[in-house]
C-alpha cells in the first residue's frame, strides 16, 4: 500500500493521510476526544455532541449521541408527572419537547383538553432558556435545577442531565 494512504477506520477502503472524510462512507477520521459516557473515541461528525467543561477544567466534553439519548429520554419522560391541578389529567409533554418555532414558546397558551382549565403554562412557568445539554425546558414543578458554570458564562440544566453527564 502506498504510505500516503490509509484505510478508513469504519469502512476500510483506502484513503489519503491528509483527508478528512472518507470518500466512501463520508464518515469523519477526526478525533474529538474520549466519550465522557462509554470512553469510546468520538469522531468529528453528526453523531457527536460537546460542551464546553465546567470553569475547573474548561476543556471541551465529548458524547455520542446513542450514548447521550437515554438521558435525554429519562428528560422526556419526565414531563409525563405534568397534570392539570383541576381535574388531574395528563398528557401534556408534547407542548414542551422539541425545538420552539419563531414566536411565542408552545406552552404558552396551554389549556387542559379534558376541562378547559386555562393557563397551565403559567402554573408550570417553565425556565427561561432550555437546559443546556438536552435542549428541553426547565420545569420547577418537576426538575430540579442546576447552574452549569463555564469559564465564560453559566447555563440552566436539568440536575438529571448534569449528574448523569458527571459535572
Amino acid at each position: 500500500m502506498n504510505t500516503n494512504l490509509i484505510s478508513c477506520i469504519f469502512c476500510g477502503v483506502p484513503m489519503s493521510r491528509l483527508a478528512q472524510e472518507c470518500p466512501r462512507c463520508l464518515r469523519s477520521q477526526m478525533v474529538c476526544g474520549p466519550c465522557q459516557i462509554c470512553s469510546a473515541l468520538v469522531y468529528r461528525a453528526h453523531d457527536a455532541l460537546s460542551f464546553e467543561g465546567p470553569k475547573r477544567e474548561p476543556n471541551f466534553r465529548y458524547y455520542h449521541r446513542s450514548c447521550f439519548a437515554p438521558i435525554q429520554q429519562e428528560v422526556i419522560a419526565s414531563f409525563g408527572l405534568l397534570r392539570c391541578p383541576d381535574c388531574g389529567s395528563a398528557g401534556f409533554e408534547k407542548w414542551f419537547l422539541g425545538p420552539l418555532s419563531e414566536g411565542p414558546p408552545k406552552w404558552l397558551y396551554l389549556k387542559c383538553s379534558s376541562c378547559g382549565r386555562p393557563s397551565l403554562g403559567d402554573i408550570w412557568k417553565p425556565a427561561s432558556n432550555p437546559c443546556r445539554f438536552c435542549g428541553c425546558p426547565i420545569v420547577p414543578a418537576i426538575h430540579a435545577m442546576r447552574i452549569y458554570t463555564t469559564a465564560y458564562t453559566k447555563w440552566e440544566v436539568h440536575e438529571i442531565c448534569f449528574s448523569r453527564l458527571g459535572l
